[in-house]
């Protein structure tokens, strides 16, 4: 089923062991038109803090009751590489969060 992307905006993300945080923005390669992560907004301490999420962790969607499900623990997510929001996602960054999770380059995938 097609959803609107809009339609998930404030969805609940939910990691393997617990709550992580609301589904902020999506970032999507304006080369391919495909979603390269999801924006994760948490509060820590009465502070706002957003991570990157790839679409390679995502589990389920649940439309009733607006939560998405991460293979994730949040443990993982908040030692995540810092993510700056005032600059771009350099390779570089990309890298290191992919390492960190041990996400496949996306870059190195052909498609047919």
């Amino acid at each position: 089923m097609l959803i609107p992307a809009s339609s998930l905006m404030d969805y609940s993300i939910i990691g393997i062991d617990d709550y992580v945080g609301r589904l902020q923005d999506l970032y999507m390669d304006d080369w391919q038109w495909i979603v390269r992560y999801l924006v994760v907004e948490a509060t820590e301490n009465l502070e706002s803090v957003k991570y990157l999420i790839s679409p390679f962790s995502l589990g389920k969607t649940d439309l009733q009751s607006k939560e998405i499900t991460v293979a994730l623990t949040l443990h993982k997510i908040k030692n995540s590489p810092v993510f700056q929001t005032d600059l771009p996602i350099s390779r570089q960054y990309e890298l290191a969060l992919r390492r960190y999770y041990e996400w496949p380059d996306y870059w190195e995938q052909t498609s047919f």
